[in-house]
């Protein structure tokens, strides 16, 4: 199946292995970036009608359980791109 976030860990016999994180969800991704802590994981996707989506692990280190949030972002006021800003809520 497609659409799940797959990790894959080098061997060093030039092998591989792979696990699908399903509690992550299944949805159109195009990387996950693993934070220092080994518990954040932000994903995203640069299409159309996309989100940005953030996974904290129950523990570090191990992606097969956790919580999924969702960013809500919020335009501040203006339509200058270089100036304008915005907030970000992630929502469970």
């Amino acid at each position: 199946k497609y659409g799940y976030i797959t990790e894959l860990a080098a061997l060093a016999d030039f092998k591989y292995t792979s696990a699908k994180h399903y509690t992550m969800g299944r949805k159109s991704n195009e990387m996950g970036l693993v934070m220092p802590d080994n518990r954040t994981v932000y994903m995203a996707d640069d299409g159309t009608n996309t989100a940005q989506y953030k996974f904290v692990a129950d523990k570090a280190g191990d992606l097969s359980s956790g919580t999924m949030f969702i960013g809500q972002v919020t335009q501040r006021v203006g339509t200058e791109p270089s100036t304008t800003s915005f907030d970000l809520k992630w929502i469970q």
